[in-house]
């Protein structure tokens, strides 16, 4: 290959000047003449003489104007512009992807569930596995449909860890947690509210009670009652005294006919979005909806000792329950009607003021004997009266605007 060669082979083919050479340059003082600058290829040339276009005369050009203007101007209507319809397009449904659970086997959550079951657990881990056997046994034999929601209420030992390995193996298993300790009433409250069931039962984590005793609850309440209460059979130690002191003060404060109100209930899900529930207050649950006008029943289940481990009620919770039934009673009598309470206790106070102060008027004038405390009494007597009346108008004012938001939250 050749230097004029590029690298495939081609000949290059030098391209000519087309600019003609430069003249020779005239000497100095020369000046070039016209016969050399034509002669030159890019020489000076004179221009060739162009012809002139003859113009028409001016008459003609105004007689023309004049027939344009006269003529009638034809009006052009602007045509409106069709576009061609498009066809709709058609819309796809739009494909949802599968949800899917990060634990647990699959199972349809709009299946519809008879029996909700709520066991809160606070460090019961040891209980876990013989609990979940118990209930799997009981759900296999009956003929509803249920499920079980465990409340892991702040525990601090493996009772969340073992109960998410369980919820892997039963399909009617689910599992909440509470951060923190709560307290048995607020675990009940998380459980209910996740609930799907139509039927509520709460059930303990200490394996004192068994599953088997539950069919017996629904049964109850499908006959017929609205809050069902299980009437606890065998020996419990010093608890059997204190709960036996307690359900007496029970029955005999609210009139109620129900042995047992600390042991495992069953009730209709209407009755939890009815009632109040504060802190400690699950153990009133009969005493809450029987004055909502609810049914009640009873069933007598077996009480089994304590095998894993340690109880969460000591002594302790022997005077917070007594206030706690002392509250229940008040909510459900004082606060109906304050004005009977206040309007009551100041009526006595004013009366036994008005006696008092004749019977200083009596020492004073038919005596002539005066008592000065006798006058103090008088005003203590008829101020405090009135001032129980006021409360009293005040307590009704707050009842009044307690009922309202109760029936605005209910709608």
């Amino acid at each position: 290959m050749s230097n004029s060669d590029d690298k495939y082979g081609r000949r290059r083919i030098k391209r000519r000047a087309l600019i003609p050479p430069a003249p020779p340059e005239a000497e100095e003082g020369e000046t070039p003449t016209v016969e050399e600058k034509e002669a030159s290829p890019g020489g000076f040339k004179s221009p060739e003489p162009q012809p002139q276009a003859t113009q028409p005369p001016t008459e003609t050009l105004t007689r023309e104007v004049a027939e344009r203007e006269r003529a009638p101007r034809r009006e052009v209507k602007p045509q409106a512009r069709r576009f061609p319809r498009e066809k709709p397009r058609e819309r796809k449904p739009k494909e949802r992807p599968e949800r899917k659970r990060v634990s647990g086997p699959k199972r349809a959550r709009t299946e519809k569930v008879k029996v909700s079951v709520v066991v809160p657990a606070y460090n019961e881990a040891e209980n876990i596995f013989p609990l979940m056997e118990q209930f799997n046994t009981m759900f296999r034999e009956v003929r509803f449909t249920g499920e079980l929601i465990l409340v892991d209420d702040g525990s601090s030992d493996r009772t969340y860890l073992k109960a998410s390995q369980c919820q892997n193996r039963y399909p009617f298993l689910r599992v909440l947690a509470h951060k923190r300790n709560r307290g048995l009433t607020a675990a009940l409250e998380t459980g209910f509210s996740d609930a799907r069931g139509e039927i509520f039962v709460f059930y303990p984590a200490d394996l004192q009670y068994r599953a088997d005793d539950i069919p017996a609850l629904i049964e109850k309440v499908e006959a017929g009652h609205d809050i069902v209460t299980g009437w606890r059979q065998g020996k419990y130690g010093l608890k059997r005294f204190v709960s036996a002191i307690y359900n007496f003060s029970c029955r005999l404060l609210f009139n109620l006919k129900v042995h047992d109100l600390n042991s495992v209930k069953a009730f209709r899900r209407e009755v939890f979005a009815d009632i109040p529930l504060r802190r400690d207050w699950h153990r009133y649950i009969a005493v809450l909806g029987e004055d909502k006008g609810y049914r009640l029943g009873e069933v007598k289940v077996r009480l089994y000792p304590r095998k894993h481990g340690k109880s969460k009620f000591g002594t302790s919770r022997i005077l917070v329950g007594f206030f706690d039934l002392l509250a229940v009673k008040l909510q459900l009598t004082f606060l109906k009607k304050p004005m009977l309470y206040f309007g009551t206790v100041g009526s006595v106070l004013t009366l036994l003021g008005v006696a008092v102060g004749l019977l200083a008027l009596y020492f004073r004038f038919f005596l002539n004997e005066g008592y000065r405390p006798l006058l103090y009494l008088v005003i203590l007597l008829v101020l405090g009266g009135l001032s129980l009346f006021v409360l009293g108008f005040l307590a009704e004012a707050i009842t009044s605007l307690r009922e309202d938001l109760e029936r605005f939250v209910k709608k």
